[in-house]
């Protein structure tokens, strides 16, 4: 028979990721922070999770957020100390045509800023768009870097995020 069709819209704010990893059986308690965000489904059919459609908003603020995997080309070219481990994050979504896309991505920390776009399949397939507007951080010294070099650097700090989430690959983008 006909599954029905259901539509919902949800708001959290103040979540605990310490408390969600703990429900999940993670016992990593490196990863702290608050989660809020909202998520509206305008039609689901069933549990046809593939066929949704609806949009939503992410948000993580006061986290450590670890490395994330899909910067290690990044990494490799900084020191432990310089890798950013990433505080806060925010992600708008639209649920739509069997994939996520993410018209808004935006990671930071105190080193290191990241900005994006891209889509998820509901297969587990990301193609990604990873953007480092500000490649030097927030505390680089006006004095020693020279705008040209800061401008020329942001333009060629861009990277592609692809694959399947289980593995996925980094490569550079370049100008040219």
């Amino acid at each position: 028979g006909d599954p029905g069709k259901l539509a919902l819209d949800l708001e959290w704010d103040g979540i605990s990721l310490t408390d969600i990893a703990r429900a999940a059986g993670i016992s990593d308690n490196r990863f702290r922070g608050n989660l809020a965000g909202g998520l509206r489904l305008t039609e689901l059919h069933g549990a046809d999770i593939v066929h949704a459609v609806g949009d939503g908003r992410l948000r993580i603020t006061n986290g450590d957020l670890g490395q994330v995997p899909a910067f290690t080309a990044i990494y490799s070219y900084l020191e432990e100390p310089r890798r950013p481990r990433f505080e806060d994050l925010a992600v708008d979504f639209r649920i739509a045509d069997e994939r996520v896309t993410i018209p808004r991505f935006e990671v930071s920390s105190p080193l290191l800023t990241a900005t994006g776009s891209g889509a998820i399949g509901m297969g587990g397939y990301i193609d990604m768009r990873i953007d480092f507007p500000d490649f030097f951080g927030k505390s680089a010294d006006w004095l020693f870097i020279p705008q040209v070099l800061r401008v020329l650097t942001n333009e060629l700090a861009r990277f592609q995020v692809y694959g399947y989430l289980r593995a996925p690959k980094t490569q550079p983008l370049w100008l040219w």
